[in-house]
């Protein structure tokens, strides 16, 4: 579950280091910005933080997959 996202804004070139806040992440957690992969750099149980990639300049979805396949949010 993310219960936050942080910056919640960031420009469409991507690159932009993003913190999400949760629970239940796992070591080796995935992350997609509408289908689009994202680079990780931490995982704990509480926190991902991963760098945007270029994407649509729009709302975008996030989807983490933890390791065991489960999404934790979409």
């Amino acid at each position: 579950m993310v219960l936050k996202v942080s910056p919640a804004t960031g420009p469409a070139s991507g690159g932009t280091e993003v913190t999400l806040d949760g629970a239940n992440f796992q070591a080796g957690a995935s992350v997609s910005v509408d289908g689009l992969p994202a680079t990780v750099l931490s995982v704990t149980a509480a926190r991902i933080v991963m760098r945007m990639p270029a994407h649509a300049p729009t709302v975008v979805g996030l989807t983490v997959t933890n390791p065991d396949a489960q999404l934790v949010w979409v």
